[in-house]
């Protein structure tokens, strides 16, 4: 597995690894990463579609419960992807 990055970043970062099991396109490694990309304070993803797990580096000053939330809303409705709002990817 290798990090797809979004852009350079200068600060503190946080490590989180993610449970992206009920998240319909957590099984495709590419749509997963682009999606993870695109929310506020992600700056790297990795995924592991098969056991459908992700590593994000997170921006230290970004507000993780963002990407927290879109994730529960992705499981609530089977849905989720890139964007801000839960449209599929």
């Amino acid at each position: 597995m290798g990090r797809n990055k979004r852009s350079k970043h200068h600060g503190p970062t946080c490590r989180i690894k993610i449970d992206l099991r009920d998240i319909p396109w957590a099984g495709d490694r590419e749509t997963a990463i682009a999606a993870l990309l695109q929310r506020p304070g992600v700056l790297e993803a990795d995924v592991d579609p098969v056991t459908r797990k992700a590593v994000v580096i997170h921006d230290a000053h970004a507000e993780v419960s963002e990407l927290w939330n879109w994730l529960v809303e992705c499981r609530t409705h089977g849905q989720g992807g890139r964007g801000d709002d839960a449209s599929a990817p």
